[in-house]
């Protein structure tokens, strides 16, 4: 239902969930990876009532932002090694 928000096809979205079950990270999860998916995508607009809040959800953005960089880096480093197997592979003729 949120990615169907996210694609248009659904106006607004509301989440509400019990406090600890993870909304912060599942929102900005899904988002940031939206946005990297598709950089056309715009802004994210996260508000909060306190700026307590809102350095949770400063933290928890840096968190989920450096898990992302580290499974794009290890997709890279996958993509490179299999391209150089593969060229090792044609050169031995085989």
């Amino acid at each position: 239902y949120l990615k169907m928000t996210l694609d248009g096809v659904k106006g607004h979205c509301l989440l509400e969930m019990p406090t600890g079950t993870g909304k912060t990270v599942s929102l900005l999860s899904l988002i940031l990876s939206y946005q990297l998916q598709d950089p056309t995508t715009g802004k994210l607009v996260y508000c909060t009532r306190t700026v307590q809040e809102m350095d949770k959800v400063v933290e928890e953005l840096r968190r989920v932002m450096a898990f992302i960089q580290g499974e794009v880096k290890k997709d890279l480093q996958q993509s490179k090694d299999h391209h150089q197997q593969r060229q090792q592979r044609e050169s031995r003729g085989g």
